[in-house]
């Protein structure tokens, strides 16, 4: 999934008002986070609005759902909506939870 599919996605099912630029920073957050706490290397340089839009996300099929269940848990959160962020939050944490414990027992973790 690339930066603009992740977007398009959530977009497509989650209409707001905010920016790509937006977006595209918290996906680089979120990649940030891959790295540091699951793979256990380096984050990846900031994700650009302008220029990184086919960047392909670090994280891939069949758990790349986590990039529209962290934009929709985003979203709420800035929306002032806490009660849908609880729940969008929670939808986040087990799809996060899953790939970190798949990447674990995929031998791939370093730690």
């Amino acid at each position: 999934m690339t930066i603009n599919e992740a977007i398009a996605s959530i977009d497509a099912v989650k209409p707001n008002v905010y920016p790509s630029g937006i977006k595209v920073a918290w996906l680089s957050e979120l990649d940030g986070r891959v790295c540091t706490d699951v793979m256990m290397c380096a984050p990846p340089p900031r994700y650009s609005d302008t220029e990184d839009g086919d960047t392909g996300l670090i994280i891939g099929a069949p758990f790349e759902s986590v990039y529209t269940a962290y934009l929709d848990a985003m979203i709420d959160y800035r929306n002032g909506e806490y009660e849908k962020y609880a729940n969008s939050l929670a939808v986040f944490n087990e799809k996060w939870d899953s790939y970190a414990k798949w990447y674990e027992r995929s031998g791939k973790y370093a730690g």
